[in-house]
């Protein structure tokens, strides 16, 4: 289970350092900030609706699957806006556009993992292991308004650390989370053997005398 809370963990201060630092740095993108405000609020509402419509209505369409979309969709669009930022070629609306709709799916990426954290681990340490990954968001919180920063050594070099930081992540889910979707709950903590290896080694070993002698 520990894997599972550093995952979360991980994942949750990626998410909260680039919603909440395209959020706060809201003035750096084309057009008006307000107007801006309002198409990221249409991304998110759009986004709950369909996304919330699949899950119900589309039984295959697994936790980890909605998570390696939201994941891959924040990738290539930062990845486009990096491209674009780095080069002459960049347009303005395309690069707010792509910018808002990848901040828009770091939404659905806190549901998810607040769901697939509900389902996943045991009711005995379910609030303490939501409460921790969640902590750690706060401090990606604190972190976000300092990411662009970074402009001042690169232009592109806030945008490469997301890309980087998320592909990790995404790997790292795919790992080490399991599919939970219509999964039993587990009300209770796993048999001692099955997460502590010294335990396990001394039963082997025992076992183990036991037959010599």
């Amino acid at each position: 289970m520990t894997k599972w809370i550093l995952t979360f963990s991980y994942g949750l201060f990626c998410t909260a350092v680039i919603s909440y630092a395209m959020t706060f740095n809201m003035e750096q993108f084309a057009g008006l900030i307000y107007i801006n405000s309002a198409i990221l609020g249409t991304f998110r509402m759009f986004l709950n609706l369909s996304i919330g419509s699949l899950d119900y209505f589309v039984k295959d369409l697994g936790r980890k699957k909605l998570n390696q979309f939201a994941v891959s969709y924040v990738v290539t669009m930062i990845g486009v806006v990096l491209v674009m930022k780095s080069t002459s070629y960049g347009n303005s609306t395309l690069i707010t556009l792509a910018t808002l709709s990848a901040t828009a799916f770091c939404s659905q990426m806190f549901v998810i993992k607040g769901v697939i954290s509900t389902e996943l681990f045991p009711t005995s340490i379910r609030n303490i292991a939501a409460s921790f990954t969640f902590t750690v968001a706060r401090f990606g919180g604190i972190v976000s308004p300092n990411l662009f920063i970074l402009e001042t050594y690169w232009i592109g070099l806030p945008y490469l650390v997301i890309v980087v930081s998320m592909a990790i992540y995404l790997v790292l889910f795919q790992l080490n989370i399991p599919e939970t979707k219509s999964t039993i709950q587990s009300d209770a903590m796993p048999e001692k053997s099955e997460w502590d290896r010294s335990s396990k080694k001394k039963e082997d070993g025992a076992k183990l005398n036991g037959r010599c002698v």
